[in-house]
């Protein structure tokens, strides 16, 4: 009879139809767990500050920036600003630490003129364990009479692999 036949027929079609559902939302599954993945894999933290005019001779903080604890991987780290220092003859020096102040990294430089806005960036890549990212940027200026004003400081690490 031909009702039995097309039933027979329309039954093979729903578990065909049924196994087809159930392999598609497995591989959803998959994808969806790696889009999980690629999420938790990029971080981006930043700190961003206005100007600032540097009081001493002695370091002085000038931005910082904790951040939530982090996965093990490489991190690109960069700090920028914009500075004027009112003097050719004597430098203005920046130093940063990625934890909390057992190392440093210094950098001095001496403006050409003393209208000019320096730009000043510096980027590093890291390999971190994991864990909390405890930066801090200092600066100080080499006289006390100069006037060392920083414009625009930016402080970013991002997670790159």
């Amino acid at each position: 009879n031909n009702n039995t036949s097309n039933i027979s027929t329309n039954t093979a079609s729903i578990a065909t139809n049924t196994t087809n559902i159930a392999a598609l939302a497995a591989e959803a599954g998959v994808n969806e767990d790696r889009i999980d993945t690629l999420e938790g894999f990029h971080t981006f933290d930043y700190a961003a500050g206005q100007s600032i005019t540097v009081p001493s001779t002695t370091y002085s903080s000038v931005l910082s920036l904790t951040t939530p604890s982090r996965p093990a991987g490489t991190y690109v780290l960069t700090q920028s600003m914009l500075y004027s220092l009112d003097s050719t003859g004597d430098s203005a020096y920046f130093r940063f630490t990625i934890n909390g102040g057992s190392t440093w990294t210094e950098i001095s430089k001496e403006p050409k003129d003393t209208t000019d806005l320096t730009p000043e960036s510096f980027s590093k890549v890291l390999v971190h364990p994991g864990g909390v990212f405890d930066i801090e940027i200092q600066s100080r200026k080499e006289a006390l009479g100069d006037v060392l004003t920083i414009y625009d400081i930016n402080l970013f690490v991002e997670r790159k692999v």
